[in-house]
């Protein structure tokens, strides 16, 4: 299995995923060009945060068992024509209880031009 990680900072546009990668921590990066910043949102409709919020509870451990779905933080870095890709986060003032990760990528499949309807043909 290959891995490839990006740091937000390419000389391929395509290749950029908005995100900084730092030791501790996944930030998202804003949008350079003002035509993506009206074209996406910094956050996702409310039944994807929910559902993002359930998963995150369920499958992973330590503080996100015990968070409330208000604390929870979810910043959309990019969608595709079949994948969104979201950055999920504990919030700042949340204690950790172990190793826990404080943010995951979390990546949806299938969900197609929701965010763009009148680019269908």
């Amino acid at each position: 299995m290959k891995t490839k990680f990006i740091n937000g900072v390419s000389s391929s546009p395509s290749m950029s995923l908005g995100l900084l990668v730092t030791e501790n921590a996944l930030q998202v990066q804003p949008d350079t060009e003002p035509a993506c910043k009206a074209l996406r949102a910094e956050e996702p409709d409310h039944e994807t945060k929910h559902k993002a919020y359930l998963w995150c509870k369920e499958f992973l451990h330590g503080a996100w068992k015990s968070i409330d779905e208000e604390d929870f933080h979810i910043t959309v870095i990019r969608g595709g024509l079949s994948n969104k890709l979201f950055l999920c986060a504990l919030p700042e003032e949340q204690q950790s209880v172990g190793d826990e990760p404080r943010n995951v990528l979390l990546r949806l499949y299938g969900a197609i031009l929701q965010a763009c309807p009148r680019s269908v043909p």
